[in-house]
């Protein structure tokens, strides 16, 4: 540890966040008070300020007791100095609060009230794969709360920071993130979207805590906010009768963008274009692509691999590659195929243990490699059942 106290702070990216690591094993005021006043004022030019430490000020879970100390201590110097962010842990339960600002106003509840403006926002609690509790003590300013295994994957640049939190459960279902791509929401993973967003925002208070706000008019916040990210995902090569099927999908593609997709009968030691393409001139912000390669069957069915790979070039002359995907004729049997009934249905049964702002149905042909994603709307929680008509794929 960086202090022997097991305090400190780590800065990362310069200016961009300083991230704080409290003891609550330890009295809250003190020494560490001291240090952590004197720590914020210091680092006051620092954008972005996170605090984690072990038990919650305000446990979601009734056994668990109030830290009043934590509360008196730090929670005024969190708001004061702009700490957007704390996690916290212990409770064994998931939780998620409204920014909130300490107060003994009226409104104020167990010594908190709801602030978007200059309030943090307290996330946690989570308990490291320990027997989970139950989620029994919200409060008026929780804005969601749960019990189930999770962790928080959180993103931060100049604008913003960005919270998601990520269920563990099924775990083995995920696939790997492109390492160009890091940042990317790897296919199979399970967000947890309790009001139907995957997604927290926090941005940057407008100034010291009470100063007078100047809202700008829409339109300059739309010109200041940061462009949507350009992402392809889902490349797959999937064997279909007598021809492999190469897709994947683009989201908020730039213009003067052009893919080449690629083929190699030699292992990747030579390379071959057998698809150049260009974003439709739509005005829409996804594209999915398909090329169909009739001429390796023959190959396939002789036993031999076939390589794929894409590669986009970026305007500017920038390249990049996506890692590659193969087809044998071996690969391709060993996996169960998608059994329906007469008239071209499977029923789908699925139950939720609480209500979901969207449902969606992944079709595999290959591990990890999705063919169609279908959004089935929201469902309350309970058990479902539902039919997708495969001739509509």
């Amino acid at each position: 540890l960086k202090n022997p106290d097991a305090w400190y702070a780590l800065s990362l990216g310069g200016d961009l966040l300083r991230i704080y690591t409290l003891n609550s094993l330890v009295p809250a005021g003190g020494a560490q008070r001291a240090w952590l006043e004197r720590d914020l004022r210091a680092h006051a030019h620092v954008r972005w300020k996170i605090a984690q430490y072990h038990f919650p000020m305000r446990p979601h879970q009734r056994r668990k007791p109030e830290n009043n100390d934590q509360y008196v201590q730090w929670a005024e110097l969190f708001y004061r100095h702009g700490v957007r962010l704390v996690c916290e842990s212990d409770a064994h339960v998931v939780k998620l609060t409204w920014p909130v600002r300490p107060s003994q106003g009226p409104r104020a509840y167990e010594g908190f009230v709801r602030d978007d403006t200059w309030g943090t926002v307290y996330v946690g609690e989570g308990g490291w794969g320990a027997p989970l509790r139950a989620n029994d003590d919200d409060k008026p300013w929780t804005r969601a709360s749960g019990s189930f295994n999770q962790f928080k994957w959180i993103f931060v640049d100049a604008q913003r920071i960005e919270v998601r939190t990520v269920r563990v459960d099924g775990a083995e279902a995920v696939a790997e993130v492109p390492p160009h791509d890091r940042f990317s929401v790897p296919f199979g993973l399970s967000l947890w979207a309790p009001d139907g967003d995957e997604v927290v925002v926090l941005t940057p208070a407008p100034g010291p805590p009470g100063q007078p706000v100047l809202r700008p008019a829409p339109e300059a916040v739309a010109a200041r906010r940061p462009p949507a990210r350009f992402e392809v995902s889902e490349f797959a090569a999937t064997r279909a009768g007598r021809e492999v099927v190469v897709t994947w999908v683009a989201r908020n593609e730039p213009p003067g963008l052009r893919y080449f997709l690629e083929r190699s009968l030699d292992g990747g030691t030579s390379w071959m274009i057998i698809e150049a393409t260009e974003p439709p001139a739509d005005g829409r912000r996804a594209h999915a692509y398909e090329v169909r390669d009739l001429e390796v069957v023959n190959r396939l069915e002789q036993g031999q691999q076939v390589l794929y790979r894409l590669r986009r070039r970026l305007p500017g002359g920038k390249e990049e590659a996506l890692p590659l995907q193969s087809q044998s004729a071996a690969a391709w049997e060993q996996h169960p195929k998608l059994m329906a009934d007469a008239e071209g249905r499977v029923q789908v049964a699925f139950v939720l243990d609480e209500p979901a702002g969207m449902v969606q149905v992944w079709v595999l042909e290959a591990p990890g490699q999705a063919v169609m994603r279908l959004p089935l709307g929201a469902y309350p929680s309970g058990k479902h059942l539902t039919t997708i008509d495969l001739h509509e794929l």
